[in-house]
């Protein structure tokens, strides 16, 4: 296996035992990510249309709006508190990272190396997103179902699974 694949595979696997959902709540979508004394989730009238939340401990922020989660997955969180979520921009679902301080668009963004990534559109029968973080690294899937990493060190997107 790649170096790539293999990142790929302890991010899934960090992310799945490092941020643990609370619960989920039946019908309102309710879905909390909790990580070292953070917690993010998301509210709003429709899945595409989520206002994205973090309690840092001590204060409850709004991150984002227009966040999707019903089709292009729930938000995650890593330890070091950035969020990666999907959102609907012009009509198109981008993966997004908060930093910390600013949320950045990863997906179709010039200054992101190998970020022509489609993730499918709020219409469209094919649907990407479902990001997850560990590490530095997002690992998400296009709405071919192809997947990819995100390395934060170098700021390249890299196609890891072969079509």
């Amino acid at each position: 296996m790649s170096r790539l694949v293999l990142a790929a595979l302890a991010v899934l696997l960090a992310a799945s035992v490092d941020a643990q959902p609370i619960q989920t709540l039946a019908p309102s979508g309710f879905h909390p990510v909790t990580e070292n004394g953070r917690v993010i989730w998301t509210d709003g009238p429709d899945p595409d249309t989520q206002t994205l939340y973090l309690w840092d401990g001590q204060t409850t922020r709004e991150l984002d709006r227009q966040v999707s989660v019903a089709l292009a997955g729930w938000p995650d969180l890593v330890a070091d508190g950035r969020v990666v979520y999907t959102k609907l921009v012009g009509g198109r679902y981008e993966v997004m990272l908060w930093d910390g301080q600013q949320a950045r668009q990863l997906t179709r963004n010039r200054e992101v190396r190998g970020s022509d990534v489609d993730l499918g559109t709020r219409t469209g029968e094919l649907k990407g997103g479902f990001p997850r973080i560990a590490y530095g690294d997002i690992v998400f899937k296009s709405a071919s179902s192809d997947v990819y990493v995100y390395d934060a060190t170098d700021e390249t997107i890299r196609q890891i699974n072969t079509t």
